[in-house]
Formats: C-alpha cells, sequence, structure tokens
C-alpha cells in the first residue's frame, strides 16, 4: 500500500496590508507594538508581509523549540543576519557553518570565567567615576548615561582605549576621540536604516541614508584597522595590556594559524555591538522599571546596602545579590534588548516539512506577562 503524505497545514489569515508594501507602514510606525498584536489578535503562526519579504511570526513555545532546538540543522541565521553584516561583517553573531565554528574556537579563551571576572573591576572603576559627576536632584537622560557607560567599558576591556567623557581633551589618544566618535556615528546610521524599510535595500544603492552610514562604517573601520595595525607590529615591544583585542591576536586554531585583520575586525566590531548598545538598552529599561516600582526599588537598595556596606562591588559578591539578579532577569523578560530575530534556512536546503509555514522567514516577539521563553526564529 502507497503511504500517503498528509496535505500541508494552512497558516491563519494574518492583520490586513496594504497590497503594494504589505505592513510595512505598521512596522515603520511601532514594530513592537505591531508584533505583540500580531501574536494576540491572529494567533500562534501569523503570516506578515514587509514589503517583498514575507515572515510568519511564532509565539507558540513548541513552535519556537521546534526551530531553535528540533530543527535547527534545518535553519539558517536568516535575513536579519545578513543585514547585521553591513556592520558586523562575519563575526559569531553573523557568521554560519564552519567559519563561525573556527571563530567560537579562536574566541573561547577571551570569555573563560576568569578572564571575565578580571572585566569586573573596569566595569566598577568606570560605573564609579560616572557616579560621581552625578548630583542629586538633577534631570539626566539615563539612555545617553547608558550608552556613554558600556561604551567607556566595551571601548577598554576591548582595546584598552579610553573614551571617556574627556576624550575630546588635550593629552587624549587619537585612538580614543577616533574609536568614540566613529563607532557612535556608525551605530546611529545603522539603526537609521534598521528601524524603516530602507533596511531591505542593498546598502551599495547610494540613497541618503545609506551614503551616510557607509561613510560611518568608513571611519569606524579606519579608527579599528589602526589599533590592529599598531598592535600587531608593537606586540613585542609593548606590555600585554590584557584586553581581548590582545587575546585575539594569540589565538591560534590546529593548523597553528591566526586570525587575519579582517576577522580581528569583525570579531572586535561584533563584540562591541553586543556588548554596548544592548547593555545599555538593558540597563535603561531596568531603571525605568524601577521608577514605576519604588517597592522593587526600595528592596534592591536595601539588598546592595546590606551586601556591600560602604565598599566597591566585586564579582564574589554576585551569588549573594539575589533580588539584582531578579530584577535584571524580569526586565529581560519584559524589554529584551534585541526583540526580533530572524532564521530561515538556507537556500540549497530545504526543510523536510511542506508546511509553508517553513518556508518563510519568522519571528517571534516577546509578550509582555508571558512566562515563555524570548526568541524570534524562522525559515525563507
Amino acid at each position: 500500500m502507497a503511504a500517503v503524505t498528509p496535505p500541508p497545514p494552512t497558516l491563519p489569515r494574518g492583520p490586513r496590508g496594504s497590497p503594494l508594501t504589505g505592513h510595512a507602514a505598521e512596522w515603520n510606525r511601532d514594530p513592537l507594538a505591531f508584533l505583540t498584536r500580531c501574536a494576540r489578535e491572529h494567533g500562534d503562526a501569523v503570516p506578515i508581509r514587509l514589503g517583498p519579504v514575507r515572515f510568519v511570526v511564532l509565539s507558540r513555545p513548541d513552535l519556537v523549540e521546534q526551530v531553535l532546538v528540533t530543527d535547527q540543522r534545518s535553519f539558517g541565521k536568516g535575513s536579519s543576519h545578513r543585514l547585521t553584516r553591513s556592520l558586523l561583517g562575519n563575526g559569531l553573531l553573523s557568521s554560519e557553518g564552519e567559519l563561525w565554528l573556527r571563530q567560537r574556537r579562536l574566541a573561547q579563551p577571551a570569555f573563560h570565567r576568569e578572564r571575565v571576572a578580571a572585566y569586573a573591576g573596569t566595569m566598577v572603576a568606570y560605573t564609579e567615576r560616572a557616579l560621581a559627576t552625578w548630583r542629586d536632584g538633577e534631570v539626566r537622560d539615563v539612555h545617553q548615561k547608558m550608552m556613554r557607560l558600556t561604551l567607556q567599558i566595551a571601548a577598554k576591556t576591548l582595546f584598552n582605549t579610553d573614551v571617556a567623557e574627556e576624550a575630546s581633551a588635550a593629552g587624549a589618544t587619537v585612538d580614543a576621540v577616533g574609536f568614540g566618535g566613529a563607532l557612535t556615528r556608525a551605530l546611529e546610521r545603522f539603526d537609521g536604516r534598521t528601524s524603516t524599510l530602507v533596511l531591505m535595500l542593498p546598502v551599495a544603492l547610494p540613497l541618503p541614508g545609506n551614503l551616510r552610514f557607509t561613510r560611518a562604517l568608513r571611519d569606524l573601520d579606519r579608527t579599528v584597522y589602526g589599533i590592529i595595525d599598531r598592535r600587531r607590529h608593537h606586540a613585542t615591544e609593548e606590555a600585554d595590556p590584557g584586553d581581548l583585542l590582545s587575546l585575539l591576536l594569540r589565538a591560534r586554531d590546529d593548523a597553528g594559524a591566526g586570525m587575519t585583520d579582517r576577522q580581528l575586525r569583525d570579531e572586535t566590531i561584533t563584540l562591541l555591538f553586543a556588548g554596548h548598545e544592548t547593555a545599555a538598552l538593558a540597563l535603561t529599561w531596568a531603571w525605568y522599571l524601577l521608577a514605576l516600582h519604588p517597592e522593587a526599588e526600595a528592596r534592591l537598595f536595601a539588598e546592595v546596602d546590606g551586601v556591600l556596606g560602604e565598599r566597591s562591588p566585586t564579582v564574589a559578591d554576585l551569588p549573594r545579590l539575589t533580588y539584582a539578579r531578579r530584577v535584571i532577569d524580569e526586565s529581560l523578560r519584559l524589554y529584551p534588548p534585541a526583540p526580533a530575530v530572524v532564521a530561515s534556512p538556507p537556500a540549497t536546503r530545504r526543510s523536510a516539512t511542506s508546511s509553508p509555514c517553513w518556508r518563510r522567514s519568522c519571528c517571534w516577539p516577546p509578550l509582555r506577562g508571558a512566562t515563555v521563553s524570548r526568541s524570534c526564529l524562522g525559515s525563507a
């Protein structure tokens, strides 16, 4: 008897969109509100379209697990990671396959527990320096301040470069002045592209936003390559600064080969992107939520005072700061810095199922109040 192949499942109808641009207008106005509405009003797997690109929004945990875990070998990192390559290149966040595996093995020593713990002193020192300039009663843009603080910490731990507030003053290094400004401009231009449907268009198109982004990226590359070049040529003349770049420069694979300048550039920019903007967003949302819940704020401060007293924190204090950990975890659950990630099967590898859900890109927004894990997944 011949096997009977079941018909492919069909997707429910999604929100009404424009015949020409799909749901692009709603996405441009407020992408998080749009994705949340899709899940709440249209179900667990919702088809949407942004211009010519089709997606399926997944919000049921078992569907997310199927794409992320069970069938993860059938999926690539998707169009969103292809877009980030314009800034990050082929770093760990955007690379795949054998390249990703090689780079991960080369970079792994930089993230050993002891090495990460050693950076805690830098984090504390820069935080205390920033707080020393704050005064009771002042009104400050907390997101701007968190962006500045995380940039300083990331630059110091990655490149041993100081981009503190006084970086433009006399005596500041060229690296500090150029690096801080170049990175800030590149991130601003990149965010400008990804917040609209310009992200669907090639960077090579001579649009005003693309041209501004390209110029900012060129300035950033010039600065980063300059730091890498000077570090390579003076590695034997100067003491090891103990930063991440020095570890990546020394890393070797099984064949004794290290990273090229381009690979070093991609990995350091990726780490900057991950350690700067996302950390600042997480901190900003945590302060926002604490301001809305003074009882939680009071409990957090009481725990910090009880554990630390008048001294500075260390890594050894973390296991005792249990409520602080819960505050951060809840902030990340409600307002994750990366609210959407796209995944898709490579063009040369189709999913075994014929369901149309797995032939489109998919993403899954975090729902406030939900208790499921955050992930955003899909297929092409």
